[in-house]
């Protein structure tokens, strides 16, 4: 019993933690697609 407690506490630390480093992965993604389309728009309007 004792122990199921633990465990639900410890999941309960971890999860705000991955949810951070899932939002984090996801906001890295959509830079990189930003300077992506970005970088293409400079090239198209200098070519």
């Amino acid at each position: 019993m004792t122990a199921r407690i633990q465990l639900k506490a410890a999941i309960a630390q971890l999860l705000p933690k991955a949810r951070i480093v899932h939002l984090a992965t996801h906001a890295i993604a959509f830079l990189a697609l930003l300077t992506q389309t970005f970088r293409l728009c400079v090239y198209k309007s200098e070519s």
